[in-house]
């Protein structure tokens, strides 16, 4: 099984350094230009099935990659969606940094086990993504498929599929223009990026945690 995991195109509550989660908002013309890329890249592929997250914002950037593969099978899924920040979703990064100093590691993205109030932490995402990888490998596994997704929904999907630590789900980011290939056809997994129709091997990280440990660097190949 190949995937080729991409997130949805810039939109306006990401310009404004809101946390979007599980509200919606639409493409800036910066997004749209993310999501033509996307499937302008994809189109030269063997596409088999395209899944989406149900949000307005994947599902808008999936269109574009629909319309290079109208035969193929299109689900869109609610498991798929952003976390869930609660109480936090809308407001300024900035804002939930006075309100909630207690979570700075989250907000940080530096903690995988706590979530705003009245919403999610990132493990709690692995946990609702588990039953979707098993039924993706048990129904898909000679098929090439294109996920739409979310940043943060992104990283918990690498970590289970590529069984990450920590260390490593908390290195990594998903920007818009980059689109994740995972092959899971082997018995060792491959991964690339490709990001502006370029493909290089391994992860994009966040640039401030460029000293994670050695077993990230060495399995995932030099930093970009």
């Amino acid at each position: 099984m190949k995937i080729y995991l991409c997130r949805h195109g810039q939109t306006i509550l990401n310009v404004a350094q809101r946390w979007q989660g599980q509200n919606d908002s639409a493409l800036t013309e910066k997004g749209v230009l993310h999501a033509k890329q996307q499937a302008d890249y994809l189109a030269t592929k063997k596409i088999d099935v395209i899944f989406s997250s149900s949000l307005g914002r994947a599902k808008a950037t999936a269109l574009h990659l629909r319309k290079k593969f109208p035969n193929a099978p299109y689900l869109e899924l609610d498991v798929l969606k952003e976390i869930n920040n609660g109480e936090a979703d809308g407001m300024l990064i900035e804002e939930t940094k006075k309100k909630w100093p207690e979570l700075i590691d989250r907000i940080n993205l530096r903690d995988l086990n706590h979530g705003f109030p009245g919403g999610e932490s990132y493990q709690d995402v692995v946990e609702r993504l588990q039953l979707f990888v098993k039924e993706l490998k048990e129904k898909h596994a000679d098929k090439t498929i294109a996920i739409f997704g979310h940043a943060g929904m992104n990283r918990m999907l690498l970590r289970i599929l590529l069984n990450l630590s920590d260390e490593e789900t908390i290195a990594l980011k998903s920007p818009h223009n980059t689109i994740y290939e995972i092959d899971l056809s082997n018995s060792k997994p491959e991964l690339f990026h490709i990001t502006n129709g370029e493909r290089k091997k391994g992860f994009v990280y966040r640039s401030e945690e460029r000293r994670v440990g050695k077993e990230c660097r060495s399995r995932w190949s030099p930093y970009h």
